[in-house]
Formats: C-alpha cells, sequence, structure tokens
C-alpha cells in the first residue's frame, strides 16, 4: 500500500508511525543473569540485518533438549526478546525445555507477511542449528500471547501445509512444521472481531490506538480495504488435518480480544485433527495477559503439562 493511499484517523503512515511512537511505553527489561548457559543475539536469517534469538537451556542435564520457540506479544508494534513481552518465555528451562525467544520485524517498520516469514526462518534455523545448542531439532513447540500467539497459531497452522515460506532467508531444505503449539488470547479471524464484541456486549474500542488502526499496519491497510489480506493472515485459513496439537487459552472477560475468536479456532481445529488434540481453556472472569489471574502457576503448569504430552 503506497503511502498516499494509506490513512489512518486522518494520517499517512509515516505520520501515524510517528505519533504511536511518540506514546510507546518503555518496557521494563528481562532479568537473564539466573542463567548460566545461554547464548544471546543469534542471528537467525541471513540477512546484513538479521533479526535475532536468545537460547536458554535448562541448568540441569546434557540435553539434547526439547524446545519451546517464543513468539512475543504487544499488538505487533510493541515488545522485544529483551523486556517483559518475553518473560512468560523463561519459564521453559524449569520445566526441562529449552527456550528460545525471538525478535521480528514490528509492524512499526513492516507489514505482513514480513513477520510470519521471519517466525518460518527461525523455526528452520532451530532445526539446521539446534543440535550445536544442545536441542533436539525433532522436538519443537511454538508459544506466544497474543499478537505473538497469532503468528505462533499461524506459522502452526500454515507450516502443516507448506504455505507462507520465504526460504531466501535462510536453511531452506528444512521445513517450519512443528509438534505442538500453545497460544494466549489469539486473534485468529481480524474481520471478526468486532462482530464478536458486539455480541458479548462488549464496547469497540475507539480513538488513535484502537486495535483497528494499529493492525492496519500490521496488515498493509485498513482490513475492509484489503480483505485478500485478512485471509491470507489469519490463521484459521490454513487449518488441515496435519495441523499440529494445540492447546489455546483466553480470558472471558478480555477487553480487546472477544473469546469466541479462541472458541471458533478451537472448533475448527477439533474438526480437522480431533478433539483430543485440542484443548481450549477458557479462563472465567479473567482478562488478558496483564490480569494477575492469568499467567499464575496453576495455568503456567497446564500449558507445559500439555507440551509434555507431544515433546517428551
Amino acid at each position: 500500500m503506497s503511502e498516499s493511499r494509506w490513512m489512518v484517523c486522518g494520517m499517512t503512515r509515516s505520520e501515524y508511525v510517528a505519533k504511536l511512537k511518540e506514546k510507546l511505553p518503555a518496557l521494563p527489561r528481562l532479568n537473564k543473569e539466573r542463567f548460566a548457559r545461554k547464548w544471546l543475539d543469534i542471528p537467525y536469517t541471513n540477512l546484513p540485518d538479521s533479526k535475532k534469538l536468545d537460547v536458554y537451556l535448562p541448568e540441569d542435564g546434557n540435553g539434547p533438549y526439547p524446545a519451546v520457540l517464543y513468539i512475543h506479544g504487544g499488538g505487533f508494534f510493541l515488545g522485544s526478546k529483551d523486556d517483559v513481552t518475553s518473560a512468560h518465555a523463561l519459564h521453559a528451562p524449569d520445566r526441562g525445555y529449552a527456550a528460545v525467544v525471538i525478535d521480528y520485524s514490528l509492524s512499526l517498520e513492516a507489514s505482513f507477511p514480513t513477520q510470519i516469514h521471519e517466525v518460518k526462518a527461525a523455526i528452520r534455523w532451530l532445526k539446521a542449528n539446534g543440535g550445536a545448542y544442545g536441542i533436539d531439532p525433532g522436538r519443537i513447540a511454538l508459544m506466544g500471547a497474543s499478537a505473538g500467539a497469532h503468528l505462533a497459531a499461524l506459522a502452526g497452522t500454515s507450516g502443516a501445509v507448506g504455505a507462507l515460506e520465504d526460504k531466501s532467508l535462510g536453511h531452506p531444505g528444512q521445513n517450519a512444521k512443528v509438534q505442538a503449539v500453545v497460544v494466549d488470547f489469539t486473534p485468529v479471524d481480524f474481520a471478526s472481531v468486532n462482530e464478536q464484541l458486539v455480541r458479548l456486549g462488549r464496547r469497540i474500542p475507539e480513538g488513535f490506538d484502537a486495535p483497528q488502526y494499529s493492525s492496519a499496519l500490521y496488515l498493509g491497510d485498513l482490513m475492509e480495504r484489503v480483505p485478500e489480506i485478512v485471509r491470507a493472515a489469519n490463521p484459521e485459513t490454513y487449518v488441515s488435518s496435519d495441523a499440529p496439537p494445540f492447546y489455546i487459552q483466553h480470558g472471558t472477560e478480555h477487553e480487546i480480544l472477544p473469546y469466541l475468536q479462541s472458541v471458533h479456532f478451537a472448533e475448527l481445529l477439533e474438526r480437522a485433527i480431533g478433539r483430543e488434540l485440542v484443548v481450549l481453556s477458557l479462563l472465567q472472569g479473567v482478562g488478558g495477559g496483564e490480569d494477575p489471574n492469568y499467567f499464575t502457576p496453576e495455568t503456567v503448569a497446564r500449558e507445559f503439562d500439555f507440551l509434555d504430552r507431544y515433546l517428551k
């Protein structure tokens, strides 16, 4: 979409991005010091300005370990592998998994499909190089929350059918299939979000930083103008009998992303791969990831218990 046609809230893309950057909060950094066995800032594509990833290993054992590749949230325009949006990933080593935490291009700099191409490149890098870091490349799960959950779900469903690949980014001999996916409050059908909010009696967010405007950065334009891109970006588009097992968690009181997104996604997956391979966990009365009742020891344990079934 050209700058001349891209208008949101009366602003061009560059104007909107500049104003959005002014409002971005400074996020607390991750404390990485407690991990003795780690590798930081590893490029995972063959581009000169490649995005990077970090690897954290459990303190015990010699491996090879199953891996959780974690994709941070932040509305596609915020977050990194180095701040609190990736904190959930650091539970993985405590459960006997290698944590592989990636950066990807935020929507302030690039639109779909750049982000999913990078995630797939990270999966292929892990399959090609994981052995050198004590990782079993045949046991990989994806995990993410919010925007990261969207990319994890999209990589899981599209990777199973070989779609949305840019193998020029590196390791073209590898595929991007994974053994399991865990997602927290994920958008799977952008176009239905507002309709579902209305159905639940919720208010549709308005104003400069409303999700429909910030998501336009990710999709390349307002979704009503690019329905073909919306369809290509929806994880539900690629659901097939080859999809991996999924654990889908959502708070019923999430104010921006209705839990009906996860209900719908779980139903599609159950029909495709069987109910026994899909877990839908609806947290009653709980909001999003900022709700202290969302990521509790119990909910985190259930996610890793699910992964244990397929990776251990």
